[in-house]
């Protein structure tokens, strides 16, 4: 028997979650891509969440090893398929995976959406989800893991190259977000007012 300690040890096991997750985010995207509303989407993404949530082990699979790629399908298929204010409930649906998803993770996504040559909807959905991120505290989640984490011997870590990268792609936010949203001046104020919650961290 797999105790919670042993579980991800077991290759049978793993593989067993991995493929349960696989199947889950595969039906997930088929329905999604039959749906003839966006309700319907919204219902179909709501489920896939919550049955990631109710098991620990779906969960992890999920954070560990797909969300990037998942997340990456939210904001650039889903998105563009279906836009507006009026589609709030499947709007939110999307932005609780980059919510509780892992902190790294959900900030690359969404980083990467604001960049030149992404569809105009994927960068207005962008700064929808960072501007949430932000007031959800998760920037400061993230640099706290990155900064303050120890070793094995209680010793603060210095920061490996990858952890510094992330810390100057999140200064150039700002910058990044005002160049993209320059030529949609509607959107300008959502904008400023994410710059000034960068700003005051």
């Amino acid at each position: 028997m797999c105790t919670p300690d042993n579980r991800k040890h077991n290759p049978d096991v793993m593989a067993a979650v991995r493929t349960g997750v696989l199947t889950l985010l595969k039906h997930a995207k088929n329905e999604v891509e039959e749906a003839k509303s966006a309700d319907r989407a919204a219902e179909v993404l709501k489920f896939l969440h919550d049955s990631l949530q109710e098991n620990e082990d779906l969960t992890r699979e999920f954070d560990d090893r797909l969300f990037i790629e998942f997340g990456e399908y939210l904001t650039r298929n889903v998105t563009i398929r279906w836009t507006g204010d009026s589609h709030r409930k499947l709007n939110d649906c999307i932005e609780v995976f980059f919510m509780s998803g892992p902190a790294e993770d959900s900030f690359l996504v969404i980083t990467k959406s604001l960049s030149s040559d992404s569809h105009s909807t994927e960068i207005r959905t962008a700064v929808t989800l960072l501007e949430g991120w932000l007031a959800k505290g998760r920037m400061c989640e993230l640099i706290c893991r990155k900064t303050l984490s120890v070793d094995g011997d209680g010793k603060r870590r210095s920061l490996s190259a990858a952890s510094e990268r992330l810390v100057t792609r999140l200064v150039a936010i700002p910058d990044i977000v005002a160049n993209q949203l320059h030529v949609q001046e509607r959107y300008t104020k959502g904008s400023s007012g994410m710059h000034n919650n960068l700003q005051r961290l």
